[in-house]
């Protein structure tokens, strides 16, 4: 499952930075590490071109295994 933020066309890098340091300190709070290990979910964290290329590769590897179980025409 895909998860994460996205911001608004046209946000200022200001704003973009803003979010990114906001996530940053909240993934180093005891209650998010706790909720992370218990869930075991993956914490990987990206921005940027980096996320936005993830966000295409996972869209088309899930779109992929969808179409190999029959949950989606071909």
């Amino acid at each position: 499952m895909l998860r994460g933020v996205f911001m608004a066309p046209g946000a200022t890098p200001a704003q973009v930075a803003y979010y990114v340091s906001l996530f940053q300190k909240v993934r180093e709070t005891p209650e998010w590490r706790q909720l992370m290990q218990e869930g075991a979910f993956n914490t990987t964290f990206m921005t940027g071109p980096d996320y936005a290329k993830w966000v295409e590769n996972e869209e088309k590897r899930h779109r992929e295994l969808m179409q190999s179980a029959g949950f989606i025409a071909q």
